[in-house]
């Protein structure tokens, strides 16, 4: 299965750019084979953590709508610093996830702003503990006072770096994994 992580540019807060900048990656995956698209956290709207309202940068996702379309999938998704969290991944790999997407968004002030090294750390220690391959998608650059060095990369599930990303850089990473998808739960 062909993935990809977008390492894209740091946005000031509510910029709509980064709606043109998706478009432009996932036209390039579809004519590229890539079957899933890892973007950062709140690359559309901005991170509530910098939201005058939070409720301004929120998505509905109340009621089971979305427990269900997901539930299909044989993935998981655990969001930016929850990654630091082993019992998420643990759950996911445990229910048949192969491959573990971190939509991360580490604009932080420059003083916290050097934990790409940490991110990657992690992203190796979730794949071996594991079994699942990890992908994670990460906002670069400077803007708002806030840094970002970006730790987007691809790791396999015995925790080799099969790409990252270039620090305080947009890129955008492609790797194939090996996957299977998991025996449903129906199955067993």
């Amino acid at each position: 299965m062909k993935v990809a992580a977008y390492q894209a540019p740091l946005l000031r807060s509510g910029s709509l750019e980064a709606v043109d900048l998706i478009r432009t990656r996932v036209a390039w995956c579809e004519s590229h084979g890539v079957v899933i698209l890892c973007c950062p956290e709140a690359i559309l709207g901005g991170l509530a953590d910098y939201a005058a309202d939070p409720r301004e940068v929120a998505i509905d996702a109340r009621g089971d709508r979305l427990a269900r379309v997901l539930g299909r999938l044989t993935f998981g998704i655990v969001i930016c610093n929850d990654s630091n969290y082993p019992e998420p991944a643990r759950i996911m790999a445990s229910q048949g996830a192969a491959a573990l997407f971190i939509p991360t968004n580490n604009g932080l002030p420059p003083e916290k702003a050097d934990v790409a090294a940490h991110a990657r750390s992690v992203d190796v220690a979730l794949a071996i503990e594991n079994n699942v391959c990890v992908i994670r998608a990460d906002v670069a650059g400077r803007a708002d006072g806030i840094v970002s060095y970006g730790s987007s990369g691809i790791v396999d599930s015995h925790g080799n770096a099969l790409q990252s990303a270039q620090q305080l850089t947009e890129e955008l990473i492609v790797a194939d994994l090996e996957v299977s998808a998991p025996v449903s739960t129906a199955m067993r």
